[in-house]
């Protein structure tokens, strides 16, 4: 499951990127998910 939920924050991490900044709010929001789904995953396979 947090493989698939990784998929998709990649997925629009791209799709953010790819507007160039106009949304520099919501790619900072995102890459908190994407650091807290490393942090989780991290935990899970100790």
């Amino acid at each position: 499951m947090i493989k698939k939920e990784k998929e998709r924050l990649s997925q629009l991490y791209f799709e953010l990127h790819a507007l160039d900044g106009k949304n520099t709010g919501r790619l900072q929001q995102l890459q908190k998910s994407i650091s807290n789904l490393r942090q989780k995953e991290e935990l899970m396979n100790e």
